[in-house]
């Protein structure tokens, strides 16, 4: 799926922000929250177990070897999907579930500015995006049922937006303490 380290690296990168931002949201109450509620991702809402995704009669194909499948957390592409949003032509769009629930989904530019078109498209659904510690390049858009991260290398001309559910955003949060604290003690 990844072409290069960089990309594991930056698709790993907003996953960390994605945890900051939310606990810092959460326990910052002054901070305005949007009030959007995109609940579901091309008709799909988060939260919907991967037996939807079948009746749906989506090909969900794993980015991970087989011995991953019964990992908690895993991630699929769709192999009959067409990479297109409006005139934006996408690297990858990947769909993560956390205990076999749709918890989001990742998508890949390939230029600039196609990223600067999906940011443009989310301040024309979301509103202004929050102000936060993310690296230059980066927002953040938290609604009521979902929460958007766009981050652009700055060093490419790529870029990704993370969108989540957040109503297992809880759940995904004690999956990665979980994990971290199990990988520690092989470091």
């Amino acid at each position: 799926m990844f072409d290069n380290t960089r990309n594991c690296k930056g698709i790993f990168a907003l996953f960390l922000m994605l945890a900051a931002v939310l606990s810092a949201a959460a326990t910052d109450s002054s901070k305005p929250q949007g009030s959007f509620r995109e609940d579901a991702f091309r008709g799909v809402p988060f939260g919907a177990s991967l037996a939807d995704f079948s009746a749906n009669k989506w090909e969900l194909c794993p980015t991970n070897d087989a011995g991953w499948i019964k990992a908690r957390f895993q991630s699929f592409i769709r192999t009959d999907e067409q990479k297109v949003l409006g005139d934006i032509n996408l690297l990858e769009i990947t769909y993560y579930f956390l205990d076999g629930k749709f918890y989001g989904v990742l998508l890949q530019t390939a230029d600039g500015s196609q990223t600067e078109i999906l940011r443009q498209a989310l301040v024309s659904t979301r509103g202004v995006p929050l102000n936060t510690s993310l690296p230059a390049g980066g927002a953040v858009w938290i609604g009521t049922a979902s929460t958007a991260i766009l981050q652009r290398n700055q060093g490419a001309s790529d870029g990704a937006l993370l969108i989540v559910g957040n109503t297992l955003q809880q759940s995904y949060e004690a999956y990665v303490k979980d994990a971290g604290g199990k990988i520690s003690k092989d470091l």
